[in-house]
């Protein structure tokens, strides 16, 4: 509605809570209507990574959209996607912390008391309360006391967007101590680095942790609360918001425009390097010297092909170099006779016009490869009509004959999936999916 009204405005929208996985997503009726929504931004903020590939996994599966990394063309527009953590205010924080004056259902709110009351009940003596009950409003200067009070700050929501709780509490401790449980379901997890994280539904692992926690020793837990405190202060509230308004800046809305040139204009700098300097041919091949084939073996050149590369290539003023992700032994077979030059499997591999032998462009590991030829099988198993093609440095996973729509979706997962598994390796080069 807001993109109707002003096509020229730019906009920015932030989502303060998770984004659904796509199985989730996909049961509301209105998927359509809130994807579109969400789309008229020019800039789409998450808490987390995680959150944005639910989105994206979700433009994929309602709207059969692919998202290129971060970005999406819809319409004359480019949308960009961001992961934007939120912070609080660590300074503010910290000096209220620093303050010598300092020494938010009904059920829910029912099962609570009930529970505190049975604690009480049964742990609970003439001296000692094991659990201080408090609901109701407090101040903020109130809040931060009971942050510094304690030695432990549990918090264990099911399934929260970032949740700032934990934050404002390590911006508290100004004493660089005590310990910080977290759920491994709130937002913060994926930053909080030096949190105790836990599983809030396992019950006794959430108490084992506690007593670890209470049992750990000083250094241990300073280490941690430095390292967190590092975190908050240095990706404060403040530092969110300038980096979601300098992405938002940078995702200035545009119309896809004609090339600065006139044909007439084009064609002249053509015309005048074509004069003035020798040409130089780079062909690719599959989808340009032949048409796409659903297996390697159907696409071989045929008379025609041959016949224009040896007439091109015998032009005093032409170098003809193809480039393909074929491997060298197949472009050998197809065009070894030809004074041309060939680049194989995108690239790494060169076969100079001069030498007539391959050079590699740095040296290859099967090492990596070792790792994700089981992940591709997988998929090539559950997608009907894919196949693996490996080479010396490369393997890719093609899905063009399987069907159009689930071949896309296997083969965006299967991205997805090689992202994470890159994210906590040395995992390099990406393998290569191919429609």
């Amino acid at each position: 509605m807001l993109r109707a009204a002003l096509p020229e405005a730019r906009i920015g929208c932030f989502l303060h809570i998770p984004f659904p996985s796509s199985e989730v997503f996909r049961i509301l009726p209105w998927r359509r209507e809130i994807l579109a929504g969400l789309l008229g931004a020019d800039l789409l903020g998450f808490h987390t990574f995680a959150y944005m590939r639910h989105f994206v996994a979700s433009l994929l599966h309602v709207e059969g959209v692919e998202v290129d990394i971060d970005r999406l063309v819809v319409g004359d527009r480019e949308v960009r996607l961001g992961a934007f953590p939120m912070g609080v205010d660590a300074e503010g924080l910290d000096a209220l912390a620093r303050d010598p004056g300092v020494d938010s259902y009904q059920r829910f709110r029912r099962q609570v008391e009930e529970g505190v009351g049975h604690i009480n009940g049964a742990y609970g003596t003439l001296r000692s309360t094991p659990v201080h009950y408090l609901h109701r409003s407090v101040s903020r200067e109130r809040l931060v006391a009971l942050y510094c009070a304690a030695d432990v700050m549990l918090v264990t929501p099911l399934r929260d967007g970032m949740n700032l709780v934990a934050k404002e509490f390590v911006a508290s401790r100004v004493n660089d101590d005590d310990v910080l449980l977290l759920s491994e379901f709130a937002g913060a997890s994926a930053e909080l680095d030096g949190a105790v994280v836990v599983n809030p539904y396992d019950v006794d692992a959430v108490a084992e942790s506690l007593h670890r926690a209470l049992s750990k020793a000083a250094p241990e837990r300073r280490t941690r609360m430095q390292g967190l405190r590092r975190r908050v202060q240095e990706h404060d509230v403040h530092a969110w918001a300038r980096g979601f308004i300098d992405a938002l800046e940078r995702a200035r809305p545009f119309a896809r425009r004609p090339l600065p040139v006139s044909d007439a204009e084009l064609h002249a700098v053509l015309v005048e390097a074509r004069r003035t300097a020798p040409v130089r041919l780079l062909l690719d091949y599959d989808g340009t010297l032949v048409p796409f084939a659903q297996s390697p073996e159907l696409a071989a050149p045929d008379e025609d092909v041959i016949a224009l590369l040896r007439a091109l290539a015998a032009r005093p003023d032409v170098a003809v170099d193809i480039v393909s992700g074929r491997p060298p032994d197949t472009l050998d077979a197809w065009f070894g006779d030809l004074a041309i030059s060939l680049w194989a499997e995108h690239g790494f591999w060169h076969r100079p016009l001069a030498e007539r032998r391959w050079e590699a462009a740095a040296p290859s590991s099967q090492d990596w490869i070792a790792r994700v030829r089981p992940i591709l099988t997988q998929f090539t198993t559950s997608t009907p009509g894919s196949r693996i093609e490996e080479k010396t440095a490369s393997i890719a996973w093609h899905y063009r004959g399987a069907p159009r729509e689930f071949g896309a979706r296997q083969a965006h997962e299967l991205r997805m999936l090689l992202d994470a598994l890159d994210a906590g390796s040395n995992l390099d080069p990406p393998a290569s999916l191919s429609a």
